[in-house]
């Protein structure tokens, strides 16, 4: 466990899916209301805390039945096991393209 995240969630998943692309996920958890990503550059940098690259709202769909009024249009009415954002990866050159290693912290 990195030590500068003592609250990531459970069973944190990083995966690249492709055309310039990475997943992010963890197992849901609706007793939270927000979840802050931070890009590093190595697996023990410390961050800056006040500038996370996203923020995943968490929405209960308990909270919301059963007319669902202001439920956010785009999202599924059922609870996930499974919170994912996607995110960009870095610009590619196109000359000269190269693997590169991402770091990310999750915290509550």
């Amino acid at each position: 466990m990195n030590q500068n995240t003592p609250k990531a969630p459970k069973n944190l998943l990083i995966k690249d899916i492709g055309n310039n692309k990475i997943s992010i996920s963890w197992d849901a958890d609706y007793n939270m209301k927000d979840y802050y990503i931070y890009r590093k550059n190595s697996a023990d940098e410390f961050y800056d805390l006040s500038t996370p690259i996203a923020v995943y709202k968490v929405f209960d769909p308990a909270d919301y039945e059963p007319d669902y009024e202001n439920w956010p249009g785009n999202l599924p009415k059922e609870r996930l096991n499974r919170f994912e954002i996607i995110l960009d990866g870095d610009p590619i050159d196109a000359l000269k393209p190269e693997s590169k290693t991402c770091y990310f912290d999750v915290r509550e």
